[in-house]
């Protein structure tokens, strides 16, 4: 959602947490509390995943670059890992606050917990989307220090079906916060340049299922939001996070 605030325009993101103990961070920075580790995983577990799917014949469930920057096919493969779930520095928002609101109820397992709903008022500088214009795609993402909201495009084509992350990404309207790795081991929320514009709302416990109810009745499910599960990513994933331990 776009609006202004005292002639500035803002662009508000929403992110939903099952319970309100969990800390605003991305999933790299959960249990690794050195930058220089949550770098050095990042980019191996990155290109351990890329290898893993061309070994199994499973690249084209991977959507590449279609702009003429260097690093723009690496950019937009880090945001469908982290939809396929393997962990990164990038941390998932989106423009809808019911997607959001979902994700702070969906699991059952969280019912006896309250959840949060996270709303980031964001300035306009700090949203860029992946265009031509975009100078952080002539940067390595490893490499990136800033702090921005990456607003990325989806490219639709015969085979955008294949794409298992990218669909999700759609239906999810997703986007992604990334951080300097030295910023990402430090909580969001705690961050003075944030504070001001991060707004948690709590749902109650008991409230819990209710929304679940009604979010469905909206066709806002975990079936509708995830699209699809591949077992042999899941698979690669799964043992990549054992391998890293993350």
């Amino acid at each position: 959602m776009l609006r202004f605030n005292s002639g500035i325009l803002i662009c508000e993101m929403y992110r939903g947490h099952g319970r309100s103990s969990w800390k605003l961070l991305p999933n790299l920075a959960r249990n690794i509390r050195d930058p220089q580790k949550i770098k050095e995983i990042e980019r191996n577990i990155v290109e351990d995943f890329h290898n893993e799917l061309t070994k199994a014949g499973l690249t084209k469930h991977i959507q590449k670059g279609f702009l003429n920057e260097q690093f723009h096919s690496d950019w937009l493969f880090i945001q469908q890992a982290q939809h396929y779930r393997v962990p990164t520095r990038f941390m998932d928002w989106t423009i809808d606050w019911e997607v959001a609101l979902f994700f702070s109820v969906s699991n059952p397992d969280d019912d006896d917990y309250d959840g949060h709903l996270w709303i980031y008022n964001v300035p306009s500088e700090m949203f860029v989307a992946d265009n031509n214009e975009s100078r952080y795609l002539h940067n390595d993402p490893f490499e990136f220090q800033e702090t921005f909201f990456l607003n990325s495009s989806d490219f639709f084509s015969e085979s955008y079906l294949t794409r298992i992350a990218q669909r999700r990404k759609f239906r999810q309207n997703g986007r992604f916060c990334i951080q300097s790795y030295d910023n990402s081991i430090y909580e969001l929320d705690e961050q003075q340049s944030h504070k001001s514009n991060l707004f948690p709302i709590v749902i109650p416990y008991f409230l819990k299922k209710k929304i679940r109810e009604e979010l469905a009745v909206k066709n806002i499910t975990n079936e509708t939001l995830y699209v699809e599960e591949d077992a042999d990513i899941n698979a690669i994933v799964s043992n990549l996070r054992q391998k890293y331990d993350v």
